[in-house]
């Protein structure tokens, strides 16, 4: 006789994780509802990720390990959605901690509304557990959030939870390759369905601040790829208000660029970021200012390039 699908799928990414992969997979099997599956997908890890993983396994018959080869955390959650049987898909990232009734919360939201995907307010901590202010607040946005997200990325990938149909194939799901792939996921699902929001930080995020220093020129790069992106769906699907939001925010995206590129001395580079600028600038005193102070820089006495 064979069981019956989940109730919800938790999807958690683990690369390299066994640090953090025990507390991690014990929040998540100490739900206050049971019909789960936990898909640990392990991308590759060098570390003791997947021996840990197994342990976990003959704990608890819920817990799947998948392994595969490193492909990064995009290809490690397609894999997941491929392999998903649940109703519903939550993310959990392979550092990050839910509590207790985290899941509860959201499907009560599920059985009240309309929603497609719901989120949670969040509380970041940093390596060690330890509470710490976010860099930037986390949004409370519900409805129709299109908008909002032609703004900036409020969505802690470890607080959705998505009604399945909407996410697995024969949708692409995450881009792959791309950091910002949930941001642009997020956008283009609440063009397809009203989001829902659990207004209790239901989720701890841990912040890794070394490594986001570290890769801030990728990160800059991939929200300037995010935001070309969210800019042709707006024009595709979006209101003329969405279309302007959209370009205000290429616009912003491309100054910083520019900004980051002279202080690297790349002033070729920053050329090229305030030219495209220009092209988007909103006929507003402030965009004025902010294309202007990097103009200023772009004028004084230089160095090479490189």
């Amino acid at each position: 006789m064979t069981s019956s699908p989940p109730l919800v799928t938790v999807l958690v990414p683990a690369f390299n994780a066994a640090r953090y992969i025990d507390e991690t997979l014990e929040s998540a099997r100490t739900q206050t509802i049971s019909d789960l599956e936990i898909l640990v997908i392990d991308d590759g890890s060098k570390d003791e990720t997947s021996d840990l993983i197994r342990r976990w396994q003959e704990k608890d018959l819920r817990i799947r390990l998948i392994s595969q080869a490193n492909g990064g955390v995009s290809s490690a959650r397609n894999r997941g959605l491929r392999e998903a049987k649940g109703r519903y898909i939550a993310f959990l990232d392979s550092d990050d901690l839910w509590s207790p009734d985290k899941l509860e919360a959201q499907l009560n939201v599920f059985d009240q509304t309309s929603a497609g995907l719901v989120h949670t307010g969040v509380e970041d901590m940093d390596a060690n557990g330890q509470p710490c202010p976010p860099a930037e607040p986390w949004g409370r946005a519900e409805g129709r959030v299109f908008g909002n997200l032609l703004k900036a990325n409020f969505i802690c990938c470890s607080s959705v939870m998505v009604k399945a149909e909407l996410i697995q194939p024969p949708h692409p799901g995450f881009a792959i390759g791309r950091l910002s792939e949930d941001w642009l996921l997020w956008g283009e699902l609440s063009t397809r369905c009203t989001f829902g929001f659990v207004d209790r930080p239901l989720v701890r995020y841990r912040v890794h601040p070394a490594g986001t220093s570290r890769n801030l020129p990728a990160m800059l790069e991939a929200e300037l790829m995010c935001r070309k992106d969210l800019l042709q769906l707006a024009r595709q699907v979006g209101s003329p208000t969405e279309i302007k939001t959209a370009q205000a925010g290429l616009f912003r995206a491309y100054c910083h660029a520019a900004k980051h590129a002279l202080k690297r001395r790349r002033r070729a580079e920053a050329w090229m970021h305030w030219r495209q600028a220009i092209t988007l600038m909103p006929p507003t005193l402030s965009a004025f200012s902010r294309l202007a102070s990097v103009l200023a820089k772009l004028m004084l006495p230089t160095w090479d390039q490189e």
